[in-house]
């Protein structure tokens, strides 16, 4: 016995047209990630690139004077990444008594072949002698020598006469 509804045939549903949304959102997810993994590739150079470029002068460090001078006790020299650094001199001034003081001072270093450097002092703290007080606020121009963990700074200022060169060994 047929049933009168197995002939009958269901109304197909009609496919809908695509209007290419799946589309734009496959492409959407493809080209997001590309440009997160380009953003990190970036990124990692750009921290990379940060510590080469950006993470300050070769001279930044602290630098301990190396030639002799029978005056001077010990010379700590300390230049920042900034551009601002100090140097801390105990001196003989007197038999049986150490001047200790402390000039901190602004640097710009020029990379170049040779390099140079302008360092100004800005300050002075401590038992400084008068004529470091007068020097606040005159640049003074250095040649900058490298090699290895030496600096030696060659007076390039016509003020300064008989000044043979500061030569420094780094400490860190």
């Amino acid at each position: 016995m047929e049933r009168a509804w197995d002939d009958f045939e269901a109304p197909r549903r009609k496919k809908a047209k695509q209007s290419g949304a799946g589309n734009w959102v496959l492409f959407g997810i493809l080209g997001g990630s590309g440009l997160l993994a380009l953003l990190l590739c970036c990124a990692g150079a750009g921290v990379g690139g940060y510590f080469l470029f950006l993470a300050g002068p070769p001279i930044a460090g602290k630098w301990e004077q190396t030639q002799p001078d029978p005056r001077i006790v010990q010379r700590d020299w300390e230049f920042y990444r900034g551009g601002t650094g100090k140097v801390r001199v105990q001196d003989r001034a007197f038999p049986g008594r150490v001047k200790d003081f402390t000039g901190h001072f602004t640097y710009k270093y020029t990379p170049g072949d040779p390099p140079t450097m302008e360092m100004t002092l800005v300050r002075v703290e401590g038992d400084a002698e008068d004529h470091i007080r007068r020097e606040i606020g005159l640049p003074i121009r250095f040649r900058v020598h490298l090699d290895g963990d030496t600096m030696r700074l060659s007076n390039l200022d016509p003020r300064i006469r008989g000044d043979a060169g500061i030569t420094l060994r780094r400490v860190r």
